[in-house]
């Protein structure tokens, strides 16, 4: 062997040598990192569990560079912050199911506003990491019925200057962790007087029926969520407006009754579906439902979906 090539032999050797205490080393300093960030989370929870950690999303994080690093053992990187994410991941659940039945209530917060004296209602509704079903009723009152063991939501309503009766509904963007916390919602919206819709569903499942509303305007966004629309004959008088942008998500929307229907579609990366609903021949993204001659009740749906799918159908 020529000693160019004994030396080439020597130097690689050193070098995997040098790799091995560098991981034993990184390895043992992000145990102790993880240790330390595990036992700081315990002593600062204040019987409130305030800091909630995504583990939906640290899984999936951890297991990619876990699989990157397998394919790749000497990068030492690579490897080493899979570790970490790893070893982070398992202590915060560890820790989190050891807290949840002392540290964890229950909450369930009822309340309804009266709109009978209102010209109008304007709603903002925000939920995130929920089961919802959203209905329309006969009634004069906005109701809402919030369960969660650990957000209560918080919720506004005043009327304006307009006598418009404004809401406001959020829950907050917290995750339940694995299997140890939840949240749901019941929301009653009032078919007697002309409502503006403006509702922002996040990492939720949400059942929502706009039948018989009287909408003035509406405005739906859905990231990452489930979402059922079913719409049947709305109150509306000339042309209303609603949108729907999706990003991530999964949108069946049922539309029945006696009204024109216009659905504008513009997707990208996104899966389509339209079934009882004519293609207008004069442009590639225009549907409709004509089943009246005259203007006077036709809904404008505009669809904005990003890698989603999105089935809408007319019964």
């Amino acid at each position: 062997m020529s000693e160019f090539n004994q030396n080439k032999l020597e130097n690689n050797t050193n070098q995997q040598k040098d790799i091995k205490i560098n991981l034993g080393l990184i390895y043992f300093l992000l145990l102790l990192l993880s240790i330390g960030i595990i036992y700081f989370y315990s002593l600062n929870q204040n019987y409130n569990l305030k800091l909630l950690i995504p583990y939906t999303l640290l899984w999936p994080i951890a297991i990619i560079i876990i699989g990157i690093s397998i394919f790749r053992v000497k990068n030492t990187a690579a490897f080493s912050v899979g570790f970490f994410i790893t070893t982070l991941a398992v202590g915060l659940t560890i820790a989190s199911i050891f807290t949840h039945s002392n540290n964890v209530e229950n909450y369930n917060n009822n309340n309804l506003a009266s709109i009978n004296e209102a010209s109008s209602v304007s709603t903002k509704i925000i939920l995130s990491f929920n089961n919802s079903i959203i209905k329309s009723v006969d009634d004069k009152f906005f109701k809402f019925n919030l369960q969660s063991n650990y957000d209560l939501g918080d919720y506004k309503n005043y009327r304006d200057d307009n006598n418009v009766e404004n809401i406001y509904l959020e829950q907050k963007l917290f995750p339940q962790g694995i299997g140890a916390y939840y949240k749901s919602s019941d929301i009653s919206l009032p078919r007697l007087k002309p409502i503006a819709l403006d509702l922002d569903f996040n990492l939720s499942n949400v059942d929502l029926d706009l039948s018989g509303l009287n909408l003035k305007s509406g405005y739906i966004k859905s990231t990452s969520s489930t979402l059922n629309i079913k719409i049947n004959d709305l109150d509306i008088d000339g042309d209303t407006v609603l949108g729907v942008a999706s990003t991530v998500s999964d949108i069946n929307i049922m539309l029945a009754g006696d009204m024109n229907i216009l659905i504008s579609n513009s997707s990208t990366l996104s899966s389509t579906e339209f079934i009882g609903i004519d293609k207008d021949t004069s442009k590639s993204s225009i549907y409709k439902v004509e089943k009246r001659q005259n203007n006077d009740k036709r809904l404008i749906l505009n669809l904005t979906s990003n890698f989603s799918r999105v089935k809408v159908k007319y019964e």
